[in-house]
C-alpha cells in the first residue's frame, strides 16, 4: 500500500481551502437573493413620512410612507414615550405605504401620548420623527371587538347575565391593561357549588374573520383576583355546536389569554354567535370566587398581541 506522507497531505489541504475559496468568491459573486443592505448608490426618491402631526386613531389610522431607487430592507419601529408600549413593522421594497391602527406588539396598549417613530433602510443613517396620539383606538375597527367594558365593543354586558350565587357588573378600577372599565362575576355561597354564574356575549362574526379556523385567534384578558377554588370556564357556540376551554390562570394580576379557535374544535369561525364565560368550582366544589375580565377579541391572522422583542 503507498503511504500517505506529509507532504501529501498538505498538498490536498490546500487543494481544498483553494476549491472551497473559489466557492465561496463564485456564490458571492452570483448571488441572486434579496440584499441585505442598501447600495452605495441608495437613494430617498420620497422622503419618510408620517401622515399627519397629531391623529385620532379612532377615526384614521397612522400612514407611513417612503420611496427608495432600489428594493431594500426596512424597519418601523413605534414607541410610546409614556406608556413605553412598541409596535414593529418591516418590509422589503422599493415603497412604503403601511397603516397604522394603533395596535402594539407588548401588552401595554398606548395611551393618548407622543410617540417616538424610528424609520431605518439596512445598513443606513435610522430616521427619527415623532406624533402624538390625541386619542387611542377603540379597536372597533380592528377585526372584532366583542367586549371592552368602554362601549367599544360589539355586546355591552347590559343584559345576558345569569347564577343563583353571582353578582355581576361592569366595574372600574382594576387597571385592566386596556384601561377603564371590566366585567366582573362574584360567586358566593353558604354551600359548597360547581357553579356560581356566567353570561352571554352575542357576537356576528361573518365579514370580520376568515372562515379557516387555523387563522382567527380569541384573545382576552382574565383576572381571578386570587381565587383558588375556582375557574373560568369559556364556551363558544358554532351553529348548534358548543366548544369549551377552561382558563387556567391564578394569582392577582392579569392575565391574557389568546389561542387558535382550531385548537378548541371550531369548524366556522364565521357561524359562531356566543361567547360565555362561566364562573364554577375548581378542582372541587368552592364557596366563593371572582372571574374579572375585559377586552374580548377575535382577530385574523395572528394573536391581537404578537409579543415581538424589539431589538
Amino acid at each position: 500500500m503507498k503511504k500517505f506522507t506529509h507532504y501529501s497531505f498538505y498538498t490536498l489541504l490546500f487543494i481544498t481551502i483553494g476549491i472551497l475559496s473559489s466557492c465561496k468568491n463564485k456564490n458571492f459573486k452570483d448571488h441572486v437573493g434579496p440584499s441585505i443592505c442598501a447600495s452605495d448608490n441608495f437613494q430617498y426618491v420620497q422622503p419618510f413620512a408620517i401622515s399627519a402631526a397629531s391623529i385620532n386613531m379612532k377615526l384614521a389610522p397612522a400612514t407611513f410612507t417612503a420611496k427608495f431607487n432600489e428594493d431594500v430592507p426596512w424597519t418601523i419601529l413605534i414607541t410610546g414615550t409614556v406608556s413605553k408600549s412598541f409596535k414593529k413593522m418591516t418590509g422589503y421594497g422599493s415603497t412604503v405605504n403601511v397603516n397604522w391602527v394603533g395596535n402594539p406588539d407588548t401588552s401595554i396598549f398606548f395611551k393618548a401620548e407622543q410617540c417616538k417613530v424610528e424609520f431605518q433602510v439596512a445598513c443606513k443613517t435610522e430616521i427619527v420623527q415623532y406624533f402624538t396620539i390625541s386619542t387611542p383606538n377603540g379597536f372597533s375597527n380592528f377585526n372584532y371587538l366583542v367586549y371592552d367594558g368602554d362601549g367599544n365593543g360589539a355586546d355591552n354586558l347590559s343584559t345576558g347575565y345569569y347564577g343563583t350565587y353571582a353578582t355581576q357588573a361592569t366595574t372600574p378600577g382594576l387597571n385592566s391593561p386596556q384601561g377603564g372599565n371590566c366585567f366582573c362575576t362574584h360567586g358566593s355561597s353558604a354551600t359548597p357549588q360547581w357553579f356560581f354564574g356566567g353570561y352571554d356575549l352575542a357576537v356576528a362574526l361573518t365579514g370580520s374573520v376568515s372562515n379557516d379556523p387555523t387563522k382567527v385567534y380569541f384573545n382576552c384578558f382574565v383576572n381571578v383576583q386570587g381565587s383558588m377554588n375556582t375557574i373560568p370556564a369559556l364556551t363558544i357556540t358554532e351553529g348548534t355546536a358548543k366548544r369549551s376551554k377552561n382558563l387556567l390562570v391564578y394569582g392577582t394580576g392579569w392575565h391574557y389569554i389568546t389561542f387558535k379557535l382550531s385548537d378548541i374544535g371550531v369548524v366556522d369561525p364565521t357561524k359562531i354567535s356566543l361567547v360565555t364565560f362561566g364562573l364554577g368550582g375548581y378542582p372541587v366544589q368552592a364557596t366563593s370566587g371572582d372571574m374579572c375580565v375585559d377586552f374580548i377579541t377575535f382577530t385574523n391572522n395572528t394573536p391581537f398581541f404578537s409579543n415581538v422583542i424589539p431589538e
